[in-house]
């Protein structure tokens, strides 16, 4: 009898220093891995059954390392592969916009003002974006003063502004430079406008239009591309594949159409 109460007895015991409050290293250490746990099966790339819940659900539990720092632990190759996935299965939209009507002055060509009708006319294609439903999480816009103006009065009439970066490479940039620069554009950007130039914005439209709805190509090709113009192509895939005839041109407008 007494050799059956000892196991009794030590049981007990273990169940009281577990469940006792005063016993915060034996308490905590099971909380701190539970919510490991439940931080690592929530990442991407898992296979538990909260796979699909995103990175790291659990660093909203508190567990941090000895120094403080939250734990977030690092994504598995499921998550780089998931990724890849995205890229090359993403929608995007390409929007090439020209800068609005600018003037004939003694400054140099770089510095070049809009003219009263480009202060006009840049404002409408702002509208007609928003109509459209464009929504860019990025614009690349020339450093020249005509194209800067331009962007400044048409993204006042957008529902949000985007990001926006002003590349000087955009001045003057040949067709094969505009596509090198696409290509270094972010996966994670869907949506993006360029405002640039001639000859150089309507060449680019024109070789990035494998296909076309209706006429617009010709329409295209038959205005010239006038001061601002818009062009809209579609295509699916990463940046990087962006190359002749990779897109869709579903859109084409201009104020004096």
């Amino acid at each position: 009898m007494v050799g059956l109460a000892l196991p009794t007895v030590s049981f007990v015991v273990l169940l009281v220093l577990v469940a006792s409050p005063g016993t915060a290293s034996a308490a905590g250490a099971p909380r701190a891995r539970r919510a490991w746990r439940r931080c690592w099966s929530s990442s991407p790339g898992c296979s538990g059954s909260e796979g699909e819940r995103g990175p790291c659900a659990g660093a909203s539990d508190g567990v941090t390392r000895q120094d403080g720092a939250p734990q977030h632990p690092a994504p598995g190759g499921g998550f780089r592969a998931k990724l890849g996935r995205m890229s090359v299965d993403t929608p995007r939209r390409i929007v090439l916009l020209r800068h609005a009507k600018a003037e004939w002055s003694d400054e140099s060509d770089h510095e070049r003002p809009l003219a009263d009708r480009g202060r006009k006319d840049a404002p409408v294609a702002g509208r007609w974006l928003a109509g459209a439903g464009v929504t860019p999480e990025l614009t690349l816009c020339s450093t020249a003063t005509r194209t800067r103006e331009t962007w400044k009065l048409v993204v006042s009439e957008l529902p949000q502004r985007p990001k926006t970066v002003y590349d000087e490479r955009l001045y003057e940039a040949s067709l094969g430079e505009l596509i090198a620069i696409l290509n270094e554009t972010s996966d994670e950007v869907s949506d993006l406008v360029v405002v640039g130039h001639n000859p150089g914005v309507h060449a680019l439209a024109d070789a990035l239009a494998g296909e076309a709805d209706g006429d617009l190509l010709a329409r295209m090709n038959r205005s010239g591309f006038p001061t601002s113009a818009v062009a809209v192509l579609t295509f699916t895939g990463s940046w990087k594949s962006v190359e002749h005839g990779v897109g869709r041109l579903v859109a084409f407008w201009s104020p004096h159409a």
